[in-house]
């Protein structure tokens, strides 16, 4: 499999991912209802992508989109340094790059909810008015997790470039 499409598959089901990841129990009982029709149910599901206009804010569905190709490239890039130096991937890139998927997880939201997942777990701590506290309502988990992401991406890029270069010391 080529990198780029690599890339462009893992950003895509991403993407599809932090937009259904609120919907996720109507998704579930209407695609199990044995009622509903193939057709109704691949509507429902291709309507709900389409809600990224109308059920996030700019803000919000920006993070969902840049997370989701940066998270593509970072997939990309470790698959190709895995590949180049044999199981050696760097233990930090991929920490960042974890860090960076949960993180950017964190700062998906709807309009109507904030930080879906973010008010969900903070809520089961007792924290959840924290988050209506930050100037971004939970935004700022997003941007951590591109910043993340970005660090991953140059930490792997810096391997990748130094791979088989003997360093001298």
């Amino acid at each position: 499999m080529s990198y780029d499409i690599l890339a462009a598959t893992c950003a895509i089901l991403l993407f599809a991912l932090m937009i259904y990841l609120p919907n996720l129990r109507l998704i579930v009982d209407f695609v199990l209802n044995p009622n509903n029709p193939l057709t109704t149910k691949f509507g429902l599901l291709a309507g709900l992508l389409a809600g990224i206009q109308t059920n996030f804010t700019t803000f919000s569905a920006t993070m969902i989109v840049v997370v989701a190709f940066l998270f593509g490239i970072n997939i990309a890039m470790l698959s190709f340094q895995w590949r180049q130096a044999v199981g050696q991937t760097s233990k930090m890139g991929i920490a960042a790059s974890a860090t960076g998927f949960v993180s950017g997880l964190f700062g998906i939201g709807c309009a109507a909810c904030g930080s879906f997942l973010g008010t969900a777990i903070f809520a089961s701590l007792g924290a959840s008015g924290a988050l209506a506290l930050l100037p971004l309502r939970g935004g700022e988990f997003g941007i951590l997790g591109i910043v993340l992401l970005l660090f991953s991406i140059t930490s792997i890029s810096r391997a990748i470039q130094n791979h088989g270069v003997c360093q001298i010391g």
